[in-house]
This record gives structure tokens, C-alpha cells and sequence, in this order.
């Protein structure tokens, strides 16, 4: 198994911190895999059909099958391009962030920098 791979959880792992928890049968991907004490663990995401994700945790990869259900690749690629939506989103926010405050600070005689520094300023001021 390896980063990216869809997998099962086909063994419970037990209890974490005293506390017993039930991810038998989730179904999600491997963001990572690292060694602890000895044994591959995967840093686990678990998936939802409608695209969503559930949590995520640590797991040791003796807990995993992978899973070949077509369904759960599908939700898997709809979930990354909702993020990746998301993230083009934030970028082209921070686009519009800095070419209004160009504007602003030209229209103000000053230079970027400072009209952004002015702007985090008065957001830390306790206003009564």
C-alpha cells in the first residue's frame, strides 16, 4: 500500500488514549505512511460516497485492504476536485485582495505594503 491508495478498514485497532474507536469497515485514503515503534502506520482520511470526509487518524497498515470498488475511486476524484476548486477559489480571493489594495493605496499616496499593514492594524484595534 502507499499514499493515494483507497483502502478498508478490515481490522479494529484497538483503543487510542484509553478511548475505544470503531472505524471497522470505513473506507477512505492513505494521506501518508510512517514508521512507529517499528510498524507502518498510515495517516488514514475516511471518504464518503457523496464526496465528503469523515476524519481522519492514524491506523497501522496491518488494519488495511485495499479497496477496488469503482464508487469509492469516483467519490475519492469528486472529493479532490471539490478541493481543488476550493483552493483555485482562494487563490483568485487573494488575487482581488492585492489588486484592491493597489488600488486602495495608489488612491491614497501610499505604497501596497503599508496600506496592507494599515488594514491588519485597525482589524487589532478593540473599537468601543
Amino acid at each position: 500500500m502507499k499514499p493515494g491508495d483507497i483502502v478498508r478498514v478490515v481490522k479494529q485497532r484497538g483503543r487510542v488514549g484509553g478511548v475505544f474507536i470503531d472505524v471497522l469497515n470505513e473506507v477512505g485514503w492513505i494521506e501518508e505512511i510512517k514508521e512507529i515503534d517499528g510498524a507502518p502506520w498510515a495517516q488514514f482520511n475516511i471518504l464518503r460516497l457523496d464526496d465528503g470526509s469523515g476524519g481522519c487518524g492514524g491506523i497501522p497498515l496491518s488494519c488495511l485492504a485495499l479497496e477496488p470498488g469503482p464508487e469509492w475511486k469516483a467519490a475519492k476524484d469528486r472529493y479532490d476536485a471539490r478541493i481543488e476548486k476550493l483552493y483555485q477559489e482562494g487563490l483568485e480571493r487573494g488575487k482581488r485582495w492585492r489588486a484592491m489594495v493597489a488600488r486602495m493605496a495608489e488612491k491614497h499616496g501610499v505604497n501596497p505594503e503599508v496600506a496592507e499593514n494599515l488594514y491588519r492594524d485597525i482589524q487589532k484595534e478593540d473599537y468601543p
